[in-house]
This record gives C-alpha cells, structure tokens and sequence, in this order.
C-alpha cells in the first residue's frame, strides 16, 4: 500500500538507505547507480532505512552481501514521493525498528508515470551505492564451526 502520509519529521537534508537486491544494480556512463526497478515496488512502497538512525554496519550483517543505494530524501520529495515510518515492517533482528520507512508516490500513479519517476531518482547523480559484506565462503564457514557431535 502506498504512503499513507509524508513524515514531516524526515527532513529533506536527510537520506534513506536502500537495500538492494543483485539486479537491482547497474553501471551506467561508468557509474555505479541502482535501477529504476529498486523503487518500483508493485505495491508503491520501498521499503529503506534512514541514515543516522541505524548504522551501515547492522544492514550489512542484516543483508550479508547486498549493496547499499543513498538516496537524498530531498531526490524522492522532488519526483512526489512520500516518506513514512513502518516501524512494525522492519526486519527481524533489527534493533532500530523506527529506523524504517517506506517511501514511494502518495497514490497508485499510472504505471508508466511511476516508472518514470523512479528513473529520474535513480539517475540523479546524488546517489551513491556502498558496498554490502561479502558472503562468507561456506568451506571456510565449516572449518570455523566444525559439527560438533
């Protein structure tokens, strides 16, 4: 379900930090940059986190080897998303649950118009992608932590 309201509190100096999944990724003009798809949610809400809130580090260790997009707040107010606080949806083991938010337009856009608008958010040049952890290789996952019987 889209936002049902903008979070006033969420300044527009601040920025959300997007999780994104492998083919949400691209290079582009030898750019780095996420795809229109990363904020293209079927239901017009993409789940983030705010900056500052909750650390790099523990979305790192809660998505093992996703990168990370750093989206300007102020980029998805200009194309009319809304930002709204969905403590309740933040993933298990998340020890800053009010650190989640969802973002995307206010209503259910034409598709083409959606889409439109996330390209021009994923394009901006205030974006920056940080690098996930890597998955650790399981060989030596299993000569750390032999079974022990």
């Amino acid at each position: 379900m889209p936002p049902a309201s903008d979070d006033a509190s969420i300044s527009g100096d601040s920025v959300v930090l997007r999780v994104l999944h492998p083919k949400w990724v691209t290079t582009k003009g030898g750019r780095e940059r996420p795809t229109s798809d990363s904020l293209l949610d079927s239901n017009y809400e993409n789940s983030c986190f705010l900056e500052g809130e909750i650390s790099l580090a523990e979305l790192q260790v809660l998505f093992i080897g996703r990168k990370i997009a750093r989206i300007p707040v102020s980029l998805l107010r200009a194309e009319g998303f809304w930002l709204e606080r969905r403590p309740g949806e933040a993933p298990d083991g998340c020890t800053r649950p009010s650190s989640h938010l969802v973002c995307g337009p206010p209503d259910a856009p034409v598709r083409g118009i959606y889409e439109a608008k996330a390209r021009r958010i994923v394009r901006a040049l205030g974006i920056e992608i940080l690098p996930g952890l890597p998955r650790p290789d399981p060989e030596v996952l299993e000569q750390a932590n032999p079974n022990q019987e």
